[in-house]
């Protein structure tokens, strides 16, 4: 019986961003309260509309079928500093490692045929948090193909 691929693939990111980043705090899903410097998140897409998936329509008889699947990822960064510059560095430079990781294992473990980073969005500190620190979250989305 085929069925989407979503659960494998959310599940090997978060083991891939563990990997990835030893330092931060990756979790499966938005993190808790408690708030460390660096957090690496895997969420649904709009998060980073749901994560998201489309399946093609298959032809006359038990044949496989057209998966896209996306994924979001938060990555995001805090220091008690005056230097937007140094967490917005880090998160771009996070982003560069997975990227690099996706061109090295497009399958991600084998959870789909590819994967890439397809679009990100920068937030940086507003005017309201500037005396606290600098703080920036950049929200990733991944885009697989997979057959099922």
């Amino acid at each position: 019986m085929a069925t989407s691929r979503g659960k494998a693939l959310k599940a090997n990111l978060y083991t891939l961003c563990l990997s990835l980043y030893p330092t931060a705090t990756v979790t499966y899903g938005l993190p808790a309260l408690d708030e460390p410097d660096d957090i690496v998140a895997i969420v649904d897409a709009g998060t980073a509309a749901g994560e998201q998936g489309s399946q093609s329509i298959a032809t006359l008889g038990n044949r496989t079928r057209e998966e896209v699947i996306e994924v979001g990822v938060l990555i995001s960064s805090w220091r008690g500093t005056n230097s937007q510059q140094l967490v917005s560095e880090f998160v771009f430079d996070s982003m560069a490692t997975l990227e690099q990781s996706l061109r090295d294992e497009p399958t991600i473990a084998g959870a789909c045929r590819f994967a890439e980073v397809t679009d990100w969005q920068l937030s940086e500190t507003d005017v309201e948090h500037l005396t606290a620190g600098r703080y920036a979250e950049l929200a990733i989305t991944i885009r697989a193909k997979t057959r099922i």
